[in-house]
């Protein structure tokens, strides 16, 4: 079993700072509004954004794990698992710009959908891995040593 940790980013580290601060900051205006209809938009308010806090931490990965001829991408809740049977083509993208549709922009990690239809566990740019499955599900995802990560799957050529 080979584990890589998923480290984030400086500026995924700063966003997610600055949008828990924001979290901090909108729910001590609750406290100090004393208006009633406010105080129920701001209640509203910060019950989304703790829900989307809540979510995105949830699905932010955490390590990505070789065990036993399947690919385990281990979020903090849950995990997903990729057997290298099913790997059509694995490939590191560096200095890649994600393009999201839906997702946290850098609040825990560059999560959600991109605009081709791959699922984002990004939590670093700069060690981007493109994996897509024989059913065209695509993973993008970042971990240490990416390019220890893809020869360990052995995949020399882009597509089986």
């Amino acid at each position: 079993m080979t584990i890589y940790k998923s480290r984030s980013s400086n500026s995924v580290r700063i966003i997610t700072i600055g949008g828990i601060l924001l979290l901090i900051s909108i729910i001590i205006s609750i406290i100090l509004i004393r208006e009633h209809y406010e105080i129920t938009i701001g209640i509203g308010a910060t019950l989304i954004l703790l829900g989307f806090l809540i979510y995105f931490y949830f699905n932010s990965l955490q390590v990505v794990i070789i065990k036993n001829e399947i690919l385990i991408l281990k979020k903090n809740i849950g995990k997903i698992e990729i057997k290298f049977s099913e790997i059509k083509s694995v490939k590191s993208i560096s200095g890649t710009v994600l393009t999201m549709t839906a997702g946290s922009k850098g609040f825990f990690g560059f999560i959600g959908v991109t605009m081709d239809g791959s699922k984002s566990f990004v939590k670093d740019r700069s060690n981007v891995i493109q994996l897509i499955t024989s059913s065209n599900k695509k993973y993008l995802f970042s971990c240490d040593n990416s390019e220890d990560l893809i020869n360990k799957l052995d995949f020399k050529k882009p597509y089986r």
